[in-house]
């Protein structure tokens, strides 16, 4: 069941939700860009960004409208 690996967030896959959840993009550019974006550091070392499993997803709350591919916001 996903979860958001947003920080603060708390959004829950649930099959009655509107609410849908994206993996962090594999290609490089756009990775790095989603990452940045997030501005989560990682939790041993709060001066480096953290770095997403193949499992962490972003629900669909933290995009601008339906641009899934394009923003975060």
């Amino acid at each position: 069941m996903p979860t958001t690996c947003a920080p603060g967030c708390t959004q829950r896959h649930s099959k009655s939700s509107d609410v849908r959840f994206f993996r962090i993009p594999k290609d490089e550019e756009r990775r790095k860009k989603w990452i940045i974006l997030m501005k989560r550091m990682q939790a041993d070392n709060p001066n480096r960004l953290w770095e997403p499993s193949y499992h962490d997803r972003i629900c669909s709350l933290h995009f601008i409208s339906s641009k899934y591919n394009l923003i975060l916001h």
